[in-house]
């Protein structure tokens, strides 16, 4: 059995500070519709109060594959964030997104 720790702090109506053991994240609406954004990126929520049914979506997603990954002097793959990339490496080293060749 594992241990979780989630613990919401409300700062004024409709704006909490929500702590858990995975880090820090801020909730911003009213019971029903509300945005949290945190590490792991920004999110819409929605739902019927009282129902226990909701949708959660991730919003201003940025796509996980490097399209513009290039050859460049001695081989290298440039990463559209600018890292030289070896030219067996299917990762970026610097920002993780997938390099298509």
């Amino acid at each position: 059995m594992s241990w979780r720790f989630r613990r919401s702090i409300r700062l004024f109506p409709g704006l909490r500070l929500n702590l858990s053991k995975s880090g820090i994240s801020m909730t911003a609406g009213i019971r029903g519709l509300s945005v949290t954004t945190g590490k792991k990126g920004t999110y819409l929520n929605a739902g019927i109060p009282g129902t226990g049914l909701y949708s959660r979506q991730k919003i201003g997603a940025v796509s996980n594959a490097c399209r513009h990954a290039t050859p460049i002097n001695g081989g290298l793959l440039t990463c559209s964030c600018g890292y030289n990339n070896p030219p067996t490496a299917n990762y970026c080293g610097n920002c993780g997104k997938k390099l298509d060749k």
